[in-house]
């Protein structure tokens, strides 16, 4: 009877452990495409080995980087190797609020061909292209009579950068804040999600990530798309920042609890997390405030 008892015990043991197992195997591919955004053109002094050894000591594999129009060529592709190098797949980060007035998307479109340009061989070759419009930050914004026209606009030229990135290979994830749906824009919302690979989610509400992402979510896993939650952390005051919308002062362990939390309620979507942004993430992780 003894042996019998050990033996359920011993079975007991393995099912935990095999449970445990599981999930952490769950929670590892959650977090296997972990993105940090980078503005600054300092990164290439030293073709991004800094910035590089960061990534891979906190587990972020995916760059989404500015490349200055005063960068040039070399530097950019020396840039890119490295990356390879160390493991990391590249996002030329691109975008401004006026792209949203023309419909057409004539500047997505030059930004798709300068990622052609400096792409370079297959070896160097750039992952895809991070579209950050924001036409919610025009000054014409705050009159809501133009708001209709910059939505619609700003979801055309959306559609012909998507059409002209995937006939060049390149993965198109857009920006977009969590107040589009409060704002009435369902059918804008839609679009600029459909055409795209990823939806990356402006969701500055820490605490209430999961309630306010609920809409963007549901239109991703419609149109199977990818989507990212991004962790703000620069600090209130910084561009309208307010306490209630950055993780400056609960950490970067705070911002990847909430996401551990965030991937299993939505855990039939393809969700991932990305940090905002590299410098100020760099700085609070090094004074030792997360």
């Amino acid at each position: 009877m003894g042996k019998v008892i050990l033996s359920y015990i011993a079975i007991a043991a393995s099912i935990c452990v095999g449970t445990y197992a599981l999930f952490n195997m769950s929670y590892e591919a959650e977090q296997e495409s972990r993105g940090i955004f980078s503005w600054q053109k300092n990164v290439f002094a030293d073709s991004g080995a800094e910035l590089f050894l960061f990534m891979q000591e906190h587990g972020f594999t995916e760059l989404y980087q500015w490349f200055s129009s005063e960068l040039d060529d070399l530097a950019a592709a020396e840039f890119l190797n490295s990356a390879h190098n160390a493991g990391i797949d590249t996002y030329i980060l691109t975008g401004g609020p006026s792209w949203a007035k023309d419909s057409s998307g004539e500047k997505h479109l030059k930004a798709v061909e300068r990622a052609v340009r400096i792409a370079g061989s297959p070896e160097r070759k750039i992952k895809g292209i991070v579209f950050d419009v924001e036409p919610h930050t025009l000054e014409e914004w705050g009159d809501p009579t133009n708001r209709g026209r910059l939505m619609a606009s700003f979801a055309d030229g959306m559609k012909a950068a998507y059409k002209a990135a995937a006939n060049r290979g390149f993965e198109v994830i857009v920006c977009i804040p969590n107040h589009y749906d409060d704002s009435g824009y369902f059918s804008e919302l839609q679009t600029l999600v459909s055409y795209a690979d990823r939806v990356a989610v402006m969701n500055y509400a820490r605490g209430s990530e999961d309630v306010r992402i609920e809409t963007e979510a549901g239109y991703a896993k419609k149109f199977g798309k990818g989507i990212i939650n991004i962790y703000e952390f620069n600090p209130p005051g910084h561009y309208g920042i307010e306490e209630g919308n950055t993780y400056y002062f609960v950490g970067f362990d705070a911002a990847l609890l909430n996401f551990r939390e965030l991937a299993k309620a939505y855990q039939d979507t393809r969700m991932t997390m990305a940090a905002h942004d590299y410098e100020i993430l760099k700085e609070l992780l090094k004074q030792g405030l997360d």
